[in-house]
């Protein structure tokens, strides 16, 4: 059965080189993701969710990314209100943040999340050392489910 739910980030934005290469990071949800009711209606909630990811490939491959998201889910619509991220390698250091973002979540009869996809925009805001000539650009990002509370994202920057 397939249902539109939030409740699990199932999203991150992923480093790339400067020339619109594709590159994934194997992530996973860090904590206890709770859904907040925001009580103006039935089934408006936030969702707020730490991650922390590999770096596979790109000028940061070797790093790790910790990063914040933030969904709105208006009665199974989930919408991106916030999220930001920093990947660390040793001599480099980029900060990104995000644009706007939707979310599709799979989940079981058991209310177990399977699967799904989220996408969306973000840009490099602040980048030094290997990475610096990503600073000011803007890239899109798909991510995927691939178990519980781990997902991989592949991204593309202008």
């Amino acid at each position: 059965m397939k249902y539109h739910l939030g409740g699990t980030a199932l999203f991150l934005v992923v480093f790339s080189s400067a020339a619109m290469a594709d590159n994934v990071f194997n992530c996973q949800d860090v904590g206890l993701t709770t859904p907040e009711p925001i009580g103006d209606q039935d089934g408006h909630v936030l969702v707020v969710d730490n991650f922390s990811c590999r770096v596979e490939a790109g000028p940061m491959a070797g790093g790790v990314l910790t990063g914040t998201v933030a969904w709105e889910t208006t009665k199974g619509k989930d919408t991106l209100i916030s999220g930001t991220g920093a990947i660390r390698r040793p001599g480099s250091l980029v900060i990104y943040k995000d644009g706007d973002g939707i979310l599709d979540l799979i989940v079981n009869d058991k209310g177990q999340v399977t699967g799904g996809t989220a996408s969306g925009t973000a840009t490099w805001v602040f980048a030094t050392g290997d990475a610096a000539p990503l600073k000011g650009k803007v890239m899109n990002w798909t991510t995927k489910g691939v178990g519980p509370v781990q997902f991989v994202v592949d991204v593309k920057t202008d």
